[in-house]
């Protein structure tokens, strides 16, 4: 019997210490870097768009943008690069004031020394009133930004600077 509840403790034993290798190792926690991002761009509305749906209370739009983005690291110099993107946008014209909400997939794309790479990912912008911006982006680096991410928010009137983290991995 001794013999059995010594083999018995010796798989369990076994089989703790496996589970405890399997269990992966926390990585070091990221960098997070507050940033600033500006841009200047021009929405082109696709062929057919804008048209108007649900009862003539809903303005639906598609189309792409370009422009130039710059973002902005604190103790380097601005980063300049190409935008470009496609989005979809609803304009709710029963609301009072209107809100129009568009979404989108951005890409940002840098060619200089060290900053040779893009920032991909997704933008959501609500629009009250024609003048008062609520924006959420984030995007995935590739290139020398190859695992950064950047978070982004912005909320007021224009001009529009948006503000949040570029995060790094250690």
């Amino acid at each position: 019997m001794k013999e059995l509840n010594k083999k018995i403790l010796g798989i369990a034993l076994a089989v703790f210490f496996l589970a405890m290798l399997t269990i992966p190792v926390m990585a070091a926690p990221a960098t997070k870097i507050g940033v600033t991002v500006t841009a200047a761009t021009t929405p082109v509305p696709n062929p057919g768009f804008p048209h108007m749906v649900s009862d003539n209370t809903i303005l639906h739009s598609k189309g792409t943008s370009t422009g130039t983005v710059t973002l902005n690291i604190p103790g380097k110099d601005p980063i300049v690069g190409d935008w470009a993107g496609e989005f979809g946008a609803n304009v709710n014209l029963k609301k009072e004031p209107t809100e129009a909400v568009i979404r989108g997939k951005l890409v940002w794309t840098f060619t200089g020394e060290g900053t040779t790479g893009t920032f991909e990912g997704i933008v959501q912008r609500l629009i009250i009133g024609g003048s008062y911006f609520e924006d959420n982006v984030v995007l995935q680096g590739t290139g020398d930004f190859k695992g950064q991410t950047l978070k982004l928010s912005y909320e007021g009137t224009p001009p529009v600077i948006q503000e949040g983290y570029l995060i790094i991995p250690k």
